[in-house]
């Protein structure tokens, strides 16, 4: 496990677009280390499966949508 992870106190992550890629792979790492995690995605709903991972891990899922309307 890389050391980003691991401080004597658990900090808090903004973490934008959780549902794949970086902020995915970043996510449940912090979770399981003790870190307080705020998750975000686009829509929630497409994806519900890590929602309810990072829900039960104790994090937060917001919906952030910071796309300019066409």
């Amino acid at each position: 496990m890389s050391d980003i992870y691991k401080h004597t106190k658990p900090l808090v992550w903004l973490i934008i677009e959780c549902s794949s890629g970086f902020g995915e792979a970043l996510t449940l790492p912090a979770l399981n280390q003790g870190h307080k995690v705020i998750a975000t995605s686009r829509n929630p709903s497409r994806n519900p499966d890590p929602v309810q991972k990072v829900n039960l891990l104790g994090g937060i899922w917001l919906q952030l949508d910071i796309t300019l309307p066409r």
